[in-house]
């Protein structure tokens, strides 16, 4: 499969648009609240930093997990081309 740069620029905005979104307000707000009432794994996030204990780190890995099971094949193709981006760019830096 050809990647063209206009492919590769589309799916990335695709992902940041939609996938990324639809991750930051599952993760930052409940469901069914009308985005009005922030979820107790993002107010543990805030509140530990980077320091989690191992309980929210555990919630924390269930939730991407069960989001990206639950992702359709096109969200899924851009998130993974999104992750071969920031790998392409990570490597691009070195050189």
């Amino acid at each position: 499969m050809f990647i063209t740069k206009d492919i590769n620029a589309v799916t990335i905005a695709y992902f940041k648009k939609s996938v990324l979104r639809k991750l930051l307000m599952s993760f930052s707000f409940e469901p069914q609240s009308n985005n009005k009432a922030i979820t107790d794994l993002f107010k543990s996030i805030n509140h530990y930093g980077f320091d989690l204990p191992n309980e929210y780190e555990l919630d924390l890995f269930g939730m991407l997990w069960q989001f990206k099971n639950n992702l359709e094949e096109d969200e899924l193709t851009a998130l993974y081309f999104w992750g071969l981006n920031q790998k392409y760019m990570s490597i691009l830096r070195i050189f």
